[in-house]
């Protein structure tokens, strides 16, 4: 018996009214599906995530393997987590600052041209 996959939207329409449900939906706002169903779906599946740009967990043995994403959504990703590491790189420095792990850079560039033998240039 071939089972059809229903859509995240299809499920939280039958079960939305349950609080459980719901928390889980809106939390994780994603498909689980068995890795051998994208394998006989994919076009289907690809079509989904160009409608929903919802992500699809895959399944192997009912263990997460893998996630499906569509690129827009993955692009929008790998540019929010290279903002957020910016904004990390940021905050540390600040607080380094404010904690006094810090000092001119003059004697650092000094002590390190010192440690690898640079001369220094003429200006």
């Amino acid at each position: 018996m071939k089972r059809k996959f229903i859509p995240v939207e299809e499920s939280f329409a039958r079960w939305g009214k349950d609080p459980a449900y719901a928390a889980a939906y809106a939390s994780l706002r994603q498909d689980t599906q068995p890795l051998t169903r994208f394998r006989n779906n994919s076009a289907e599946f690809i079509n989904r995530l160009k409608q929903t740009r919802l992500p699809i967990t895959l399944t192997v043995n009912g263990k997460a393997a893998a996630v499906l994403q569509d690129t827009e959504s993955y692009q929008r990703l790998l540019e929010l987590a290279a903002i957020a590491d910016e904004d990390e790189g940021i905050r540390q420095g600040l607080e380094d600052v404010r904690a006094g792990r810090t000092r001119p850079a003059a004697e650092f560039f000094e002590e390190f041209r010192a440690k690898h033998r640079i001369p220094r240039s003429p200006l």
